[in-house]
C-alpha cells in the first residue's frame, strides 16, 4: 500500500483549470474488472461493463492538454482506489481539513483500462419504445451527457449520463430504474459504443 498521490487530491484551483480546459478531444479512461479484454477478433468485447453501468458511468478525464497546465494525471490513475477512506464529492476547499491525507492509503489496481474520446461519446443519440409493438408505442429520445464530478479523492472524475425527454424535459436515466424498457436502452446504447468503435484498449 501507499499514500494517496497529491495530484489526486481536489482543490478549487484544480477545478477550475480541469473545467477550463477539458474538451471534445479528451479522453475518458475507465478501469475494467478484466485482464483481456480483446476477443480473439481482436475485438473488445461486450463485457467490458454492464449494460446498465452506463447509466452514470464512472471515468477519469485524460486532459489532451495536461502538458500546458500545472496540475499532473497519469493514465492509469482511475485505477488508483482509496483503502478504508470514503471518499466523498468536492464541493469547496472547506472540506480537505476532514481528511488526513498522509495517512490515506491506496491501491492501485493491476485491472485493464479502456478510453473514449468525448466528441465520440457526445454523437450518440437516438429514440428508444415505451410500450413497443402495442397501440400506445411512443418514441421518446435519449442523448449523452458528460459531467464532472470531482471527488476529494479524485479530481479527474467525470460521469456519462444518459438524457432522456420521457417526462417532457432533459433528465438523466437513474442507473436504479429496472424497467424492461430502460434495461433494453442500456443494452442498445452499449452496443452502438461497441459497433461504432467509439471505446478503445489503452495501450501505454
Amino acid at each position: 500500500m501507499s499514500s494517496i498521490p497529491a495530484r489526486l487530491i481536489a482543490s478549487q484551483e484544480k477545478v477550475n483549470l480541469i473545467q477550463a480546459f477539458k474538451c471534445g478531444n479528451c479522453r475518458l479512461n475507465r478501469r475494467t474488472n478484466l485482464r483481456q479484454i480483446l476477443t480473439p477478433g481482436n475485438e473488445l468485447g461486450a463485457d467490458i461493463w454492464q449494460s446498465k453501468d452506463i447509466f452514470g458511468l464512472s471515468v477519469n478525464i485524460d486532459l489532451c492538454n495536461i502538458e500546458e497546465l500545472s496540475i499532473d494525471s497519469q493514465k492509469d490513475d482511475v485505477n488508483i482506489i482509496p483503502i478504508n477512506t470514503k471518499d466523498a464529492h468536492f464541493i469547496s476547499d472547506k472540506q480537505l481539513s476532514n481528511f488526513d491525507f498522509d495517512n490515506i492509503e491506496v491501491e492501485k489496481l493491476d485491472t485493464l483500462i479502456i478510453y473514449m474520446i468525448v466528441k465520440e461519446l457526445l454523437t450518440i443519440d437516438g429514440t428508444y419504445p415505451f410500450k413497443k409493438g402495442t397501440p400506445e408505442e411512443v418514441l421518446y429520445n435519449f442523448k449523452l451527457e458528460i459531467v464532472y464530478k470531482p471527488m476529494v479523492l479524485n479530481v479527474f472524475h467525470f460521469q456519462v449520463e444518459i438524457l432522456s425527454d420521457e417526462n417532457g424535459n432533459w433528465k438523466q436515466i437513474s442507473r436504479e430504474n429496472n424497467k424492461k424498457y430502460i434495461r433494453a436502452l442500456a443494452s442498445k446504447i452499449r452496443a452502438r459504443i461497441l459497433e461504432e468503435r467509439k471505446v478503445y484498449p489503452l495501450v501505454f
